[in-house]
């Protein structure tokens, strides 16, 4: 990075000094910042460290000459930063190795908008000198926010999803809080009307409803502070953050506080308003009976229609992205994780400039590895399973065009044990042998993915592929071996699908490491004895054959799947609580309702049942309006759900938001929860003893 790069960010080394202009100057002493993780666990924290010399990436030592704040680690996940004039060859690199990112701050009152007129202009000019790199070439201009999180429109339809699936459970609570206010002003009818004719004026009535309805805003305000506090602490623990740390403050505890107010005047206020509207000779002769009135009855079937329609909706969310879920389980099912340890290397492109000089150290690391008991299987991919890789151009097959523009198509490149050790074999044809990649040899596996979109019908074995690589594509540690010439390649296989990025499977083809050999790629090792025992192989096999090589982040494949699988496992875990949560509450809101009817019909219902009515005539009575509820429900909620879906469908999940079986499922499982919910208090209407109820009142 430039000298002023933490300038800019304005953020400075705890320990320690910055970079200063004369540490980015070509020929100046290497010297390096490091992150406290490092600082930490290699340095025990010691002042002493500041002086030390470090050797990064088989280059001259560098000085310590400071150490960066906890928890800092950008770009990404950074731990140790060198000026740019110390990135090897950086200024022999080709015109389309675009590798940097340029950082800046804006002054008040300038947008991104003014930023991107300015250099529109200058790209255009550059199209003009330099047309086989910059042709079609344009600046992105990106808010810092929106280039750590996949640009704003995904984040915000994400985080609008959330919020939303959040909003329908605060309704839904709110709806169950309003019936019971109301039935409790129904209920308190004989007291409300005595303190009015004592001389209590409307407002006074109103005031005392609303100042109980906010007792329960303040409670709830402050363990909703409790739960937020705790769930920020817990999230910050799992989720890897590179520059930002969330917390809270004074804005989101207001919006808290408003939410509160906000529920409590909306849902508070109605009942309040009711129970102070009732005359007071009314209230006098109901002789506290908890009597409703007709528009009483409508709002509260009203309110149970609501929830029960956004139920539906949480509940078909739910349903789509545990689908996701599991689709993505599937094809998991494709890789080879037990036992399977990964870590990345970099060939140091001063000892190892040649492809023939790579290929030979990992023709060595292999073979040590294997001589190690317990070692069963090793191999390279410039990719692991699960994460992102490189792409081409697919500019033909066999021979004729593929498209216009061409397609980018992900390409990993794979020794030939690849097959063998991380996926479950080939659906067709044969896997690389080690005279692929070589002159005369050139070869490719496709995905059977891939095959469907771009090969149509017959066997893919024998076709032939163009590949280029994009022109603006980044490329690193590249730069002495000129422009990337188009790679024509037999297919001699077909692989099943695995899941190369955070997404479904998309097309993949796979080249022979000795077609190209690139200078960094991750090591995947299996073996017996825990992956402690796998890596302490891994490393000592390096370092026998180059002591100053290093390896990268170890992780084991069931590490990265499950890391890959974030965002879909946290989409269906929140949906599924929220989901579960709204069930229960709609549940609850319909057993209060039927409960508190039971009651109020007390003596109704002993009147009936002593004229000689059956049992099944007064449960039906209340499972009558369980079904209107449940079938108003449906005609709001089904609309909801597909709404829903489509919001989902767009960034989150990959099911079918119409699917009809998962769609007539959910309504099952509301309708059962409503028949359980309205069948027990309507059991009890039935067991009463018509002339213990004829007494009650």
């Amino acid at each position: 990075m430039s000298a002023d790069t933490f300038t800019v960010l304005r953020v400075t080394p705890v320990l320690g000094r910055d970079f200063s202009a004369a540490d980015d100057r070509p020929g100046a002493e290497a010297v390096a910042i490091i992150g406290s993780n490092i600082w930490k666990s290699r340095y025990a924290a010691g002042r002493d460290v500041l002086g030390r010399k470090v050797s990064v990436n088989g280059a001259t030592p560098a000085t310590i000459i400071g150490v960066m704040p906890d928890g800092f680690h950008f770009v990404d996940t950074t731990d140790v930063w060198l000026p740019l004039a110390q990135m090897p060859g950086s200024t022999r690199q080709r015109r389309d190795a675009r590798g940097l990112l340029m950082i800046g701050r804006l002054p008040d009152g300038i947008g991104l908008d003014r930023v991107r007129a300015g250099l529109a202009p200058i790209a255009a000019n550059l199209a003009v000198t330099h047309p086989e790199t910059n042709k079609d070439v344009r600046p992105l201009v990106n808010t810092l926010y929106e280039a750590y999180n996949g640009g704003v429109l995904l984040t915000d339809s994400i985080t609008l999803t959330q919020l939303l699936a959040a909003a329908f459970v605060l309704l839904i609570a709110s709806a169950n809080l309003a019936n019971l206010l109301l039935a409790r002003a129904a209920y308190r009818s004989r007291e409300i009307a005595i303190r009015a004719a004592i001389g209590a004026t409307r407002w006074r009535i109103v005031r005392q409803l609303l100042i109980e309805s906010l007792l329960l805003a303040l409670v709830a305000w402050v363990l909703a502070v409790g739960g937020s506090w705790l769930a920020l602490k817990l999230s910050t623990s799992q989720v890897y953050l590179p520059y930002w740390r969330l917390k809270m403050d004074v804005r989101l505890l207001g919006m808290l506080a408003a939410v509160a107010l906000l529920t409590t005047g909306l849902f508070g206020l109605a009942p309040a308003l009711y129970a102070s509207r009732r005359g007071t000779a009314d209230g006098l002769k109901e002789g506290g009976r908890m009597s409703a009135t007709p528009k009483t009855r409508r709002w509260t079937h009203a309110l149970l229609v609501g929830q029960f329609a956004l139920t539906l909706a949480l509940l078909h969310g739910a349903a789509l992205t545990a689908k996701t879920f599991y689709k993505f389980y599937g094809l998991d099912l494709n890789v080879q994780t037990s036992d399977a340890v990964t870590t990345f290397i970099r060939l140091p492109a001063q000892k190892y400039a040649t492809p023939e000089q790579r290929v030979a150290f990992h023709t060595q690391l292999r073979d040590r590895l294997l001589a190690v008991p317990g070692m069963t299987a090793s191999t390279i991919a410039s990719a692991p399973p699960f994460t992102s890789a490189g792409r081409r151009r697919l500019t033909a097959v066999d021979g004729r065009p593929a498209s216009d523009p061409p397609p980018d198509v992900m390409t990993v490149v794979v020794e030939p044990a690849y097959f063998h050790t991380v996926v479950r074999g080939l659906v067709l044809g044969e896997s690389f042998s080690e005279l692929h990649g070589t002159p005369g040899h050139e070869a490719a596996i496709v995905n059977q993915r891939f095959a469907e979109v771009y090969l149509g019908a017959g066997s893919p074995i024998g076709r032939h592929l163009e590949l280029r690589p994009p022109t603006a594509q980044r490329t690193y540690l590249r730069e002495a071996e000129g422009p990337t010439p188009p790679v024509r390649v037999t297919i001699v296989g077909v692989s099943p699908d695995i899941r190369q990025s955070l997404g479904d499977a998309v097309p993949i083809v796979y080249l022979p490491y000795r077609a190209e050999a690139p200078a960094g790629v991750t090591l995947i090792v299996r073996g017996s004895g825990g992956s402690a025992h796998v890596v302490s192989a891994a490393r000592e096999a390096a370092n026998a054959i180059d002591p100053d090589l290093a390896l990268g982040v170890v992780r084991t494949l069931d590490e990265l799947r499950d890391r890959s699988m974030g965002v879909s496992a946290g989409m269906a875990s929140q949906f599924a609580k929220i989901g579960g949560l709204a069930l229960v509450l709609a549940g609850v809101g319909l057993y209060s309702a039927i409960a508190y009817a039971v009651r109020r019909r007390t003596q109704e219902i002993a009147i009936r049942m002593a004229l000689g009515a059956q049992a099944t005539h007064v449960r039906w009575l209340f499972l009558k309006t369980s079904a209107w509820v449940v079938l108003g429900g449906l005609a709001v909620g089904l609309p909801a759900s597909l709404a829903l879906g489509r919001q989902l469908q767009i960034n989150v999940v990959l099911a079918d938001s119409r699917d009809p079986v998962m769609l007539i499922a959910m309504v099952a499982v509301l309708a059962i929860v409503a028949l359980v919910a309205s069948i027990v208090p309507a059991r009890r209407a039935t067991r009463l003893e018509p002339t213990t109820a004829l007494r009650i009142e």
